[in-house]
């Protein structure tokens, strides 16, 4: 029997509370790390650890906060994350998605797997929708190329409207 449920699916910044999206993330961890000291047997789900920062900062965070949740024996954790480093770093069961390619499109099967994946998407996906083209194509429209606000060394060129 679970004594609580805490999903952090699609966590969004707070810019209007001056918090940022990794500022939010670090809130939310903290939150459910004081739920769990007072309120055991939860079911916590994480999507993207630490997506709000930098790389090596996201490694960081997410193998040292995965590693300390991985001693709460009484609570369950579904943390997602598209580091594969973390796997090499943490001690836990991993379990994955697997993909393949048809006619250069992924298929997704949703069928969950022990281990980790390796498949690598993004750049296919990118290339299928045909991003890059659109991008290079609008650089060859331009018309005028945009000036820079501030100079370096500078305060700003002109008013803003």
């Amino acid at each position: 029997l679970l004594h609580g449920i805490i999903s952090t699916i699609n966590l969004n910044d707070q810019l209007d509370k001056g918090l940022s999206h990794f500022y939010s993330e670090v809130q939310r961890v903290k939150h459910v790390a004081e739920r769990i000291k007072t309120k055991r047997r939860m079911l916590v789900i994480f999507d993207e650890l630490f997506k709000g920062t930098n790389v090596k900062d996201a490694f960081e965070a997410s193998t040292s906060v995965i590693q300390a949740f991985s001693a709460v024996k009484d609570s369950l954790f579904l943390i997602s994350t598209h580091i594969l480093e973390v796997a090499t770093e943490v001690k836990a069961d991993f379990y994955c998605f697997q993909t393949s390619l048809a006619s250069g499109v992924p298929v997704y099967d949703y069928v969950l797997r022990s281990g980790v994946s390796t498949d690598r998407l993004g750049l296919i996906i990118l290339k299928n929708e045909g991003v890059l083209e659109i991008i290079r194509s609008a650089a060859e429209c331009q018309v005028q190329p945009f000036a820079p606000i501030v100079q370096p060394g500078e305060g700003p060129t002109s008013p803003i409207n």
